[in-house]
């Protein structure tokens, strides 16, 4: 073995016990899908304008069936990997996206409250956004390319908000299919 692969070697231990390779490809699979699939409901029911709070509940069940989806598939691919799933990478990767989803959360409810609801699409998609660009320091780094389009779609949403659940679908639904197959096909998982 040469000194270019011992670097290699050490390079690649280092990675592993600064990055969380847990994520799932399938779990961001289907939470594109539950989004697609509530973005198609919620056009139909209400329309493709968000200007009251018709579809709320929904959006809480969708955030809590991602959020258990997305941490059943991390634990299942922590053990595929052998990586734990609560290591110092993932926590500081849940606290990087935890921070702008907590402001956002804030402004979201904010928002609402002031009858501003065509202002909650644009927040939902920046701040997550934020979120995952923080994030991707700390796991794949195509995270951050993935950050970087919610980012972009939620400031040209703002200037369009009768489409908003068409922003919403796009961004939570076609974006997080799209990052699902990169990471799987890419990490195999």
């Amino acid at each position: 073995m040469g000194e270019q692969d011992v670097l290699k070697d050490i390079r690649s231990i280092m990675e592993r016990s600064t990055r969380f390779h847990a994520l799932s490809g399938e779990s961001g699979i289907w939470v594109g899908v539950l989004a697609l699939l509530f973005s198609v409901y919620r056009a139909y029911r209400w329309g493709l304008k968000v200007d009251s709070a018709d579809g709320a509940a929904e959006v809480v069940l969708l955030l809590i069936l991602s959020v258990t989806a997305g941490y059943l598939w991390a634990k299942k691919r922590a053990m595929a990997v052998k990586q734990s799933l609560w290591s110092a990478s993932s926590k500081a990767m849940i606290k990087a996206l935890a921070v702008p989803l907590l402001v956002g959360g804030f402004l979201v409810i904010s928002f609402m409250s002031l009858d501003l609801y065509g202002l909650v699409v644009p927040m939902f998609l920046i701040f997550y956004g934020l979120g995952l660009y923080a994030a991707s320091t700390y796991t794949f780094k195509e995270l951050q390319s993935v950050g970087i389009l919610f980012l972009l779609l939620g400031m040209v949403s703002f200037w369009v908000p009768e489409y908003g659940v068409v922003f919403f679908g796009l961004g939570f639904g076609l974006l997080h299919i799209g990052y699902g197959f990169i990471i799987k096909s890419t990490y195999g998982g």
